[in-house]
């Protein structure tokens, strides 16, 4: 029996034994995933994660409580460990308080994505990054596998996704802090995509063996890539774009909120469930919208709403949680090959570390340059550059001092692996600015 099929077996199992007006709601998070880590181009550990973690959550009436434990796949033996949890749950209930804000899904709509594995083996993608990376010191992580996500309730619904996804995050160093950082993911491997990363990385590592320069402060124009840009937003993610940190007046992004300031027209960001690695569902059985338009032409359209915040606001549910989690924002007219040319003089930014606000109600964010960062000159690269503070608002970055986005996008998948392996992810352009704020 395969997980899926374990999953709503067990669930059926467990909607036998509700009493009363009881209704349960079940989901599962499980990944399939290998797991590399490499230095100096040599493997230093290897393996490989199966886990599958079943969520509970007992409602009766106002009254509901929550558990969740790994499951075996051994029917009998899971049956048996998650019975016993939804014993201690029905005493729960008799113990707690009414939740005014509790919010779940009662009219079952079933979905279900399961698609072929399009995934390279992982010994494969190895031996091609080193074979790739011949005579180069490579550090990172690769991570290859399955994530499975389910959700079944005792009123009839059943939703399941799979999702094949690699996930490649790796450095190549020249000479103590001097490296160029790279990232590559997706679900299908692109050996021709992956052979011009390799191409770029060569030519930056040239690049940094010459004696790098310290800028003055100042403002400069600066070409900002995907990644660096991903920094940017990821801390402006902290309740900007949630409908909670709207009404209690603790989002960053207040004075976009309520209309008092706008970013350049050409600005659309959105959270795109249907082109991200995310299930379209939530666990509590809603079903997602394929996108949530967050700003459009520059302005606030609209905010992430989780279970809880759509009862206490009266909002209807699009978002699992109330932070970005499939983040896409609209390319613009910039090829990327002209990156240069549209510098002229200033900065070409690839990597940012340490963001966090200095100003959060302004969104103004601060952080450091890092890798491979260089000085543009007549546009052409002239130095790297040594690590500089940079302080700006998002308001500028994406506002008045935007020139364009290019028109290539990024998918940056994210490498966190707290519990299990994230499947969050964003989609971004590089963007070109002018008058990016550098501080020592």
């Amino acid at each position: 029996m395969d997980i899926k099929d374990a999953f709503f077996t067990l669930s059926s199992g467990l909607n036998q034994t509700l009493i009363a007006n009881e209704v349960l709601l079940c989901t599962l998070q499980g990944e399939q995933t290998d797991f590399v880590r490499f230095n100096n181009s040599r493997i230093r550990q290897a393996g490989s994660v199966h886990q599958y973690e079943f969520g509970l959550q007992l409602i009766n009436g106002q009254h509901h409580s929550s558990a969740t434990c790994t499951i075996s796949g051994q029917h009998e033996t899971d049956l048996e460990q998650l019975s016993h949890l939804l014993v201690t749950l029905r005493v729960q209930n008799h113990q707690i308080p009414e939740d005014p804000f509790l919010n779940y899904s009662t009219i079952p709509e079933n979905t279900e994505f399961n698609p072929e594995s399009e995934l390279l083996e992982s010994e494969l993608v190895m031996d091609q990054l080193f074979s790739s990376g011949r005579s180069l010191d490579q550090v990172g992580i690769f991570s290859n596998g399955a994530l499975y996500q389910g959700f079944a309730n005792s009123l009839g619904q059943k939703n399941w996704q799979t999702r094949y996804q690699f996930n490649l995050d790796w450095s190549c160093y020249l000479k103590t802090d001097k490296a160029v950082k790279t990232r590559y993911a997706g679900t299908r491997w692109d050996q021709a995509k992956f052979a011009g990363k390799f191409e770029s990385i060569r030519q930056q590592l040239d690049l940094l063996n010459t004696p790098a320069l310290t800028l003055e402060p100042g403002q400069y124009r600066c070409y900002l890539s995907p990644t660096a840009l991903s920094s940017i937003l990821e801390i402006a993610a902290w309740g900007g774009f949630s409908l909670k940190s709207h009404h209690t007046k603790s989002s960053p992004l207040i004075k976009l909120n309520e209309h008092k300031t706008r970013l350049q027209q050409s600005i659309r960001l959105s959270e795109s469930h249907a082109n991200g690695f995310t299930p379209a569902f939530t666990p509590q059985g809603f079903i997602k919208p394929d996108e949530v338009v967050l700003i459009d032409e520059g302005a606030r359209n609209d905010y992430l709403v989780n279970a809880r915040s759509a009862r206490e606001f009266n909002h209807s549910v699009n978002a699992q949680a109330e932070s970005p989690q499939s983040m896409h924002l609209a390319p613009g007219q910039l090829p990327s090959a002209d990156i240069l040319q549209a510098i002229d003089t200033g900065l070409l930014i690839n990597n940012l570390w340490y963001t966090n606000f200095s100003d959060r109600s302004n969104c103004r964010i601060t952080g450091m340059t890092r890798f491979a960062c260089f000085f543009v000159e007549n546009g052409a690269i002239k130095a790297p550059i040594n690590v500089m503070r940079f302080d700006q608002s998002l308001y500028d970055i994406l506002g008045d001092k935007l020139i364009d986005l290019t028109r290539e996008t990024e998918c940056l998948a994210s490498t966190d692996t707290y519990y299990r392996r994230s499947s969050s992810s964003m989609t971004l352009p590089g963007i070109l600015i002018d008058g990016f704020n550098l501080s020592f």
